[in-house]
C-alpha cells in the first residue's frame, strides 16, 4: 500500500507548474510518481509539469522543464509523452541532460506499432515498452528494436489518484516507472 502523505516529493508547494494556473491539473503524473514511490520508496521525486490537464502544451515548456531538471540536480527525467516527428529543440536538450549524468526515459507509446516516437527514438533516451503482467508486449504498446530498451508490465496498475485514492491505469507511462527504481542502466545508443 502506498502512503501518499510519506510520498518524498521536494518542495511540495511550489512544484514546478510553469507558472500558469492551467498547469495544476493533475493524473498522470500523480500516478506515475505512486508508482515510483512504491518501486522507490526513497527517491526523492521532483514533480515538473509540462503539458495541460487536457494533454496539449507547448515545446518551450517540455525544454524548460529539461533544463530545470538538470539544473537543480535530477538523476532522472521520466517523460509520459511522445511525439511522432523529431524535434530539433528536444535531442540537444537532451544531449545536455545526458550530458550532466541524467537518465532519460521515454515512453515508446501507446499505438500498438513498430514505429518511430520522440524522445523515446534519441540518442541516450531510454524508451520503454508495456508488458501483460505475464511479460507479453500490450496489445497498445509501441515496439521495435530502435525504440524499446525495456518493457514492464503497464496494465492495471494501481497506484495513488488524487484525494487519498487509487485509480488503476493503462499505458507506456506508467511502467517507466518501474523501470526508474535503480535509476536505470547506463544508456548509450
Amino acid at each position: 500500500m502506498v502512503n501518499q502523505s510519506t510520498a518524498a516529493v521536494l518542495d511540495r508547494a511550489s512544484a514546478l507548474n510553469l507558472g500558469q494556473p492551467q498547469y495544476q491539473a493533475f493524473g498522470r503524473g500523480t500516478m506515475v510518481s505512486g508508482i515510483i514511490h512504491l518501486v522507490a520508496p526513497t527517491a526523492l521525486i521532483m514533480p515538473l509539469k509540462a503539458f495541460r490537464a487536457d494533454g496539449t502544451g507547448y515545446l518551450s515548456d517540455v525544454l524548460r522543464a529539461i533544463h530545470f531538471a538538470v539544473q537543480h540536480g535530477t538523476r532522472v527525467v521520466n517523460m509520459s509523452f511522445s511525439f511522432s516527428t523529431y524535434s530539433a529543440e528536444v535531442s540537444p536538450a537532451l544531449k545536455y541532460a545526458t550530458r550532466h549524468r541524467l537518465i532519460c526515459v521515454a515512453s515508446a507509446g501507446n499505438d500498438g506499432k513498430e514505429e518511430i516516437v520522440y524522445p523515446a527514438a534519441l540518442s541516450g533516451v531510454m524508451g520503454v515498452a508495456s508488458t501483460t503482467n505475464n511479460d507479453i508486449l500490450s496489445t497498445f504498446s509501441n515496439y521495435g528494436e530502435e525504440l524499446v530498451w525495456v518493457a514492464a508490465p503497464g496494465e492495471g496498475i494501481i497506484t495513488t489518484y488524487p484525494f487519498g485514492t487509487f485509480g488503476a491505469g493503462w499505458g507506456t507511462s506508467l511502467q517507466r516507472a518501474i523501470c526508474i527504481r535503480r535509476g536505470g542502466p547506463a544508456v548509450k545508443r
